[in-house]
């Protein structure tokens, strides 16, 4: 059995690709050091940045290639824990104003 497929090798699109994919990585650690210190604010501006570039990622994959959409699937699963991670931060940044506010009230 022989293997009857054209390769195609474009080595611009694997290096946009590549640096596409390490911009999210990037954004993924800001996002989630931002979150974790409850910088809501720079934590949405992350999340914007990474999903600029996911769009910018799915322009570029061949959807045709399984690699490529494998890659394209985890990018998305990761955008989705960034997005919880986002509103996570949010909501206890809330909590602390409204914690903050009853302490003043009270005080």
């Amino acid at each position: 059995m022989t293997n009857t497929k054209q390769v195609v090798t474009d080595t611009g699109n694997a290096s946009t690709m590549r640096g596409i994919l390490q911009s999210i990585a990037i954004a993924r650690i800001r996002c989630r050091e931002f979150a974790r210190l409850r910088k809501s604010d720079e934590a949405q501006q992350a999340l914007a940045r990474a999903r600029e570039l996911y769009a910018e990622l799915l322009s570029t994959a061949d959807l045709e290639n399984p690699v490529h959409r494998s890659i394209v699937r985890n990018r998305r699963v990761d955008l989705g824990m960034m997005v919880a991670e986002v509103e996570s931060c949010r909501l206890k940044c809330e909590v602390d104003k409204v914690r903050r506010a009853r302490r003043k009230a009270g005080a």
